[in-house]
């Protein structure tokens, strides 16, 4: 699983949520399990007694003080052992063939967390309280909170999953499973506007090439119709990545056996954002910036910027999928060790004005060399008027080139109505060459009329919409020295 989606880049560089080794300032994860079980504190993938270090932080009733239960219900240790189990450093004396210890670790093997029992909305009200004492960066819906779903994003549970956002958080969850359909039937909170929600992608024979190319799986439940406010989901597609439907060797709720085999969306949340905090983690202590961090929507738009643009047919060029979203998660590390050379990207953050146009050029060298051979580019915006049922502000991103700098053409349009992400994505197959050209954004703003519409990053400009912008640029070839292989990164195609 983590090499077919690209993560073990990420995890054998050491970026993996530890943030500063033996610092004791790892990333941490809220994660929400509806009920009231918890998990145990004594299984060694995430108690770490073995190494002198308790990266299970306890369990939160929201009536302090509370006592952790270690019950035997299996499902909040498989949903913590999905996001931070790890038995690579000898935890577990009985396992030690390193690929046996891999395969039975999580996402973030270095990662803290803390669990969160009972209903959403006031486990939600806790984090929030928590968010300064742990330090908190990514927040998980593994449970679904009560109702039929709806999909609307208006709802207490709906703006309870807002709020974490607003105050800074990276939300995301498990869309549900109730199966492929013709209506959104994505469950409560995951249907919020500030959630990075996740489908299914069918379970593959525990094979990387299997995880890399699997179907939709049809457990998974859907997202919204674009096209009309009226629609279901009210225009918006909801899904934003898929992930693997089954997981294999999962603990016993004590730690003492393995080998349990499960599924569902309630674990492809946890793994999509334990795999939010190995790119944070890089993006921090790699990159070397912290602009990420309190900042969610550049998170967001980031990691939008890592689906492989698959649905059920083919690759889109533009737009997200109502079913699939970005496509199946393919992270990729942006550094020489990542990225084809000649490479660039940036995420970037900007207000956008109702009729305004905006040009964002990308970078000059591509006007003066050959090599590039594709451009992928996202854009995301937050705009919680939904929660009144209202429509949301409409962004639309063009790619442009010009042989002069002078003149220039449309390549590629992403242009949604109620949405509120666009993409596109350009290959020199299909949209001649990339290098020895100049390309520009144009983002063109439309029915904005509220200024941040509650983004932590704000506006300071009356009727402006925060908007987030990521994009690269690179060579397909997999031939640099330094660079990765076609086996370890798939060509963007």
């Amino acid at each position: 699983i983590r090499e077919g989606h690209q993560l073990d880049q990420f995890i054998d560089d050491g970026f993996s949520g530890e943030r500063s080794a033996g610092a004791g300032d790892d990333f941490h994860m809220a994660l929400w399990e509806s009920g009231s079980d918890s998990p145990a504190d004594m299984n060694m993938l995430y108690d770490g007694a073995a190494l002198g270090v308790d990266r299970f932080q306890g369990t939160s009733c929201q009536s302090p003080p509370c006592a952790l239960t270690n019950s035997a219900s299996q499902h909040p240790n498989r949903v913590l052992s999905v996001a931070i189990g790890d038995l690579t450093q000898g935890q577990d004396p009985a396992v030690t063939d390193p690929t046996e210890q891999i395969n039975k670790s999580g996402i973030a093997p270095e990662a803290n967390a803390t669990y969160y029992v009972g209903g959403w909305a006031a486990a939600a009200a806790q984090m929030l309280t928590d968010v300064s004492q742990f330090d908190v960066a990514v927040a998980n819906t593994s449970g679904s909170a009560s109702g039929s779903p709806t999909c609307l994003g208006d709802d207490a549970d709906a703006i309870a999953a807002d709020a974490l956002y607003e105050a800074g958080l990276f939300v995301v969850g498990g869309a549900g499973n109730d199966g492929d359909s013709t209506v959104c039937n994505v469950h409560h909170p995951k249907d919020a506007i500030g959630v990075f929600t996740t489908a299914g992608s069918a379970p593959a024979t525990n094979t990387a090439d299997g995880v890399r190319d699997a179907a939709f799986d049809t457990q998974s439940s859907v997202g919204g119709v674009k096209g009309s406010f009226s629609n279901s989901g009210r225009g918006r597609t909801i899904i934003d990545m898929t992930f693997t439907f089954g997981f294999t060797d999962r603990p016993n709720w004590d730690g003492t056996s393995y080998g349990n085999n499960v599924g569902g969306n309630s674990l492809t949340g946890p793994a999509v954002g334990a795999a939010a905090v190995d790119f944070a983690d890089w993006f921090e202590t790699g990159y070397g910036s912290t602009s990420l961090l309190g900042q969610p929507g550049k998170l967001f738009a980031a990691m939008l910027l890592m689906g492989d643009r698959q649905v059920d047919s083919g690759r889109l060029l533009n737009q997200f999928d109502r079913k699939w979203g970005a496509g199946r998660l393919k992270m990729r590390k942006l550094d020489d060790a990542g990225l084809d050379q000649p490479w660039q990207w940036t995420i970037a953050s900007m207000c956008v004005g109702d009729g305004e146009t905006i040009y964002y050029d990308l970078t000059p060298d591509l006007a003066t060399k050959t090599g590039y051979d594709v451009i992928k580019g996202v854009l995301f915006w937050y705009d919680n008027r939904i929660e009144n049922d209202q429509e949301i502000s409409n962004l639309g991103l063009f790619l442009e080139k010009s042989a002069d700098g002078v003149t220039w053409s449309t390549v590629r349009s992403s242009n949604v109505g109620f949405d509120n992400k666009e993409r596109v994505f350009a290959h020199d197959d299909f949209d001649g060459e990339i290098g020895n050209q100049y390309w520009r954004w144009r983002i063109e703003g439309t029915s904005v009329d509220q200024t941040a519409a509650g983004d932590p990053s704000g506006c300071t400009g009356s009727g402006e919409q925060r908007a987030h912008l990521a994009w690269l640029v690179e060579d397909s070839d997999r031939d640099d020295a330094d660079g990765p292989t076609a086996t370890e990164i798939e060509k963007e195609n």
